[in-house]
């Protein structure tokens, strides 16, 4: 009897020792699996990233032809990449003329050309209506102590010897302030245009004013912003194009990215003051 129930536990023991071998295969397969398909996701999404950046590129490409904003896929410009659906793919090419208009951030001291009429030959009619600048996109920031809330310097670039006018859109009123006679007044807000939130807005901008004037450069003192301009009426010149690929790879993942392309830009080491 001694015997037996020695030999039924071994039986026992050695089918507990086949379970627990059998779900640790299990579980390192089940594992290997999921890593294996992970990595693999990985890969094609790399790969879907690296297709929509040459979608980028194609997309400069025709923008650069002046071609009309519209829709092109990858197979029509020819990009046949390895694991990409070339005809689900596709490249978009807008313009940005509308009523309102964002500009990408502008750097403390550095600054943005925007164009009141159509370089590089500035064809008549000029935009000749009333318009609201909106800025303190990086919060409301505080004027005293180190000063973190922009001022706006803006330069008209007017008339057929291009004629230059100058303003300080100043917000503040203590701490480090900016003085004089060409100064615009800002009133404190709380705005979203296309997405920023805006603390301040300029006084309306008349550029009836102004005799066919050609371009208002804007530059940031004190702090980083990006500038919302809002029509009152009108619609703005084009200031650019926005560029979108959306590359789809033949396994599933899928990538998407986006880039403006703005009209020539002045350099800021023109026309800077110091203040």
């Amino acid at each position: 009897m001694f015997h037996k129930n020695n030999s039924g536990q071994a039986l026992i023991i050695i089918v507990l020792m086949i379970a627990l071998a059998l779900t640790v295969i299990a579980a390192s397969s089940y594992q290997l699996t999921v890593q294996t398909e992970g990595s693999k996701l990985q890969e094609e999404s790399v790969r879907a990233l690296a297709a929509a950046d040459a979608g980028i590129e194609a997309g400069l490409q025709i923008a650069n032809t002046n071609a009309p904003p519209q829709g092109y896929t990858f197979a029509s410009q020819g990009l046949s990449l390895p694991g990409i659906d070339s005809e689900k793919s596709e490249i978009f090419v807008t313009d940005t003329s509308s009523a309102e208009f964002v500009s990408s951030l502008v750097l403390k001291d550095d600054q943005f050309t925007f164009y009141t009429m159509q370089p590089p030959t500035f064809p008549a009619p000029a935009f000749a209506g009333n318009l609201d600048l909106y800025f303190a996109s990086e919060g409301a920031g505080s004027c005293s102590g180190a000063r973190s809330v922009p001022a706006l310097e803006l330069t008209f670039i007017y008339g057929a010897n291009n004629d230059m006018e100058r303003r300080v859109v100043e917000p503040c009123g203590s701490g480090e302030v900016i003085s004089g006679s060409s100064l615009t007044n800002a009133t404190g807000v709380t705005e979203v245009i296309q997405g920023s939130t805006y603390y301040f807005r300029s006084d309306t901008i008349n550029t009836s004013t102004f005799s066919n004037l050609k371009m208002i450069i804007v530059r940031s003192l004190f702090a980083n912003t990006r500038i919302g301009f809002r029509a009152l009426s009108g619609t703005f010149p084009n200031q650019g194009k926005n560029i979108e690929a959306r590359a789809y790879s033949i396994s599933g993942p899928s990538k998407i990215v986006t880039i403006f392309q703005s009209l020539p830009q002045i350099p800021a080491d023109f026309f800077v003051t110091s203040f």
